[in-house]
């Protein structure tokens, strides 16, 4: 690879016609003829053979010259047409006993299609009160034409497909919305957070009443005959367990003479003895269904007196 690079490496003249060598050759015999000039023109070469459109290739500048004599290379400011400038390297100057090399490299690139492509760089010398511009031989590169052309007298045309392209979630937007929801939610929970809880206790205390009394119908309803008195034991069961939940303490373990005690009511002593009698007994009483209504009432009832002590607790500490 080193050798591809090598500055020294002399220009290949047989790209060039004969008329421009010999033009080249008399303006250089008459240039050289200045005190302190140059003794040959600069070698400027690509150092690839063919480009590709939009590729970088790299093309090398070189002027062996007189050790006194300065001389400038082209910056960014020259016109590289057709190409554009994109690096330029330069290398310390190589001094010997009778002449100095100075060399250059430039990166280029090309959009022009043309198959040929031509270009030819300047080198200024200094001559005490001005410069004098001293052009190397023009250098050609192929351009490598990927998509070949119709065949001729034909046109090209363009067999473009409409695709569809899948959605694609913006992550940015995604994670600002998330966060924004997120500081809002904690915004209203810190400023309505009890107020939220205890609207959720009531909902629950209603769901679970609703379901109660739906359950609790449905197993009274049932009981018509000896046959049904199963569903009287379920009833009472159902009954206890929805109390215990309610009142949050031990229901189900409480023995008739207990809940009376616990819950005083006029009507719940015969009620609990018509249950025990059709559970324990066998003993099917037509007042049964009474009994029955009764154990619903005292829950309603319970459920409410809750209900109004969870409302206030909520208005006091507002």
């Amino acid at each position: 690879m080193k050798a591809k690079y090598n500055l020294t490496h002399p220009v290949d003249l047989k790209r060039t016609d004969v008329g421009t060598r010999w033009f080249l050759g008399i303006l250089v015999s008459g240039t050289c003829a200045l005190p302190g000039a140059f003794g040959q023109l600069p070698k400027g070469q690509f150092l690839t053979d063919t480009m590709k459109l939009g590729s970088p290739v790299v093309f090398s500048l070189s002027f062996r010259h007189n050790p006194a004599t300065e001389v400038f290379f082209p910056d960014s400011t020259h016109d590289f047409s057709p190409f554009q400038l994109r690096e330029r390297r330069y290398f310390p100057t190589r001094t010997t006993r009778n002449s100095s090399l100075d060399s250059d490299t430039y990166t280029l690139v090309s959009f022009d299609i043309k198959p040929v492509q031509r270009l030819s760089l300047p080198v200024f010398v200094w001559n005490g009160r001005d410069c004098t511009t001293v052009w190397a031989y023009t250098d050609s590169i192929r351009f490598n034409q990927l998509v070949r052309g119709a065949a001729k007298g034909q046109a090209l045309r363009t067999d473009a497909q409409m695709q569809h392209l899948a959605q694609q979630l913006n992550y940015p937007y995604a994670l600002l919305v998330a966060l924004g929801l997120m500081l809002g939610g904690g915004l209203v929970y810190g400023l309505f957070g009890e107020a939220l809880r205890r609207q959720w206790r009531l909902y629950q205390m209603r769901r679970r009443h609703a379901d109660f009394l739906r359950t609790f119908q449905r197993l009274g309803r049932d009981i018509n005959t000896r046959k049904n008195l199963a569903n009287v034991e379920k009833a009472a069961l159902l009954w206890k367990k929805y109390l215990e939940r309610l009142e949050r303490r031990a229901i189900t373990s409480l023995t008739t003479r207990e809940l009376i005690h616990t819950f005083p009511d006029e009507q719940l002593p015969d009620a609990l003895r018509e249950v025990d009698a059709s559970v324990y007994g066998g003993v099917f009483s037509p007042r049964i269904q009474e009994s029955l209504g009764i154990l619903r009432e005292l829950a309603t009832r319970q459920y409410r007196q809750r209900r109004r002590e969870a409302l206030l607790a909520g208005r006091k500490q507002a």
